[in-house]
């Protein structure tokens, strides 16, 4: 199919459907960067159209690229102010951005274009309740419920189970979750959700499996792994590791309970790289194991070590459980007694 539209692009470099239809080709099939030139050719061919500037908009989120996003969609607003499309495409990327008051506006403009964008409504409700407006978030998803779509079900279940958890309505959150699933086995997002949600609530059996899915998912604070060393996924971890921190502070806090346990097991960890913050509570913590401040991370050299892994992986890949092993359910890091009010 590439080479159809190829061809056609070659026969005539303004049939805009081929450069459409071969920039959307190339998404799907995961070669993002040749995707977003091929959109920003067919753009500067024509500004106007509207479905490659959404669909670039999509692709530039995904990578982290929000700000590009939103330049895109500013302009394709000013090119077609009556698109509720695009109107909803700008919510989204104002949502992503965590500017959730002009996100709203821009969700208004769609549903005053399309009263019935159900998911323009999902993600209004979605805002609302960032900016602490949970009765107004409840009344707007409940409008959604006669969605068809199973996608915009899921999402709306898994906004619901969030809702519910904000309000203090914990016999509400599970189903929620659930359903979100049943609609959409496939959604990553609510599976991630639902872990964080069990590991809260330490059923860490359940949790685990679906925790792992943050892997598939473009975070706003990617686990930087270093070139040329093998990820640990399964199976005993042989030779040097490596093991990341990731996260913010409070997962490095929670997750450190289980190195213990891993230093109880014949596996040589050769380095934790942890936030700044934490490395002298780390260091006093687990003396004779080496720590790095991760701001210090380009001074290591990928020849020393043979695997490495997530600190938020050790439970799961060491099947570990807190509620049953007594060696890593206490506090594991030790505050320093001079300074107790300062975290490290």
């Amino acid at each position: 199919a590439e080479q159809f539209y190829l061809q056609a692009i070659h026969l005539d470099p303004t049939h805009l459907d081929a450069r459409f239809n071969l920039a959307k080709l190339e998404g799907q099939l995961q070669k993002t960067q040749e995707a977003i030139q091929r959109y920003l050719e067919l753009l500067r061919i024509a500004p106007a159209f509207g479905p490659a500037r959404v669909n670039l908009s999509k692709i530039l989120i995904e990578e982290t690229r929000t700000k590009e996003a939103l330049d895109l969609l500013r302009e394709g607003v000013a090119h077609a102010p009556l698109d509720a499309v695009m109107w909803f495409s700008l919510g989204v990327a104002l949502k992503e951005s965590e500017n959730h008051a002009a996100a709203l506006e821009a969700f208004d403009r769609a549903l005053d274009l399309n009263p019935m964008d159900l998911s323009a409504r999902v993600n209004r409700a979605a805002s609302l309740r960032e900016l602490n407006r949970l009765d107004e978030a409840f009344a707007e998803i409940k409008q959604a419920e006669t969605a068809s779509d199973p996608e915009t079900l899921s999402i709306m279940w898994s906004l619901y189970a969030t809702l519910y958890e904000d309000a203090h309505r914990e016999d509400r959150v599970e189903e929620a979750f659930q359903k979100a699933l049943e609609f959409d086995p496939q959604n990553i997002k609510p599976k991630m959700n639902y872990g964080v949600w069990l590991l809260k609530r330490e059923r860490f059996r359940e949790a685990w499996p679906l925790y792992q899915f943050r892997h598939h998912i473009k975070a706003s604070r990617p686990i930087r792994w270093m070139d040329g060393v093998p990820v640990w996924t399964q199976g005993p971890a042989t030779g040097r590791l490596l093991i990341i921190g990731e996260q913010g502070v409070g997962d490095q806090v929670f997750h450190s309970k289980f190195l213990r346990a891993l230093r109880s097991t014949h596996t040589h960890v050769a380095c934790v790289t942890v936030d700044d913050r934490l490395l002298a509570a780390y260091q006093r913590s687990f003396p004779g194991m080496r720590f790095l401040a991760q701001s210090k991370r380009p001074e290591l050299q990928p020849a020393h070590f043979d695997m490495q892994m997530g600190m938020a992986d050790l439970a799961a890949l060491l099947s570990l459980d807190p509620a049953s092993d007594p060696q890593i359910r206490p506090p594991t890091l030790t505050i320093d007694p001079a300074r107790p009010s300062f975290l490290p």
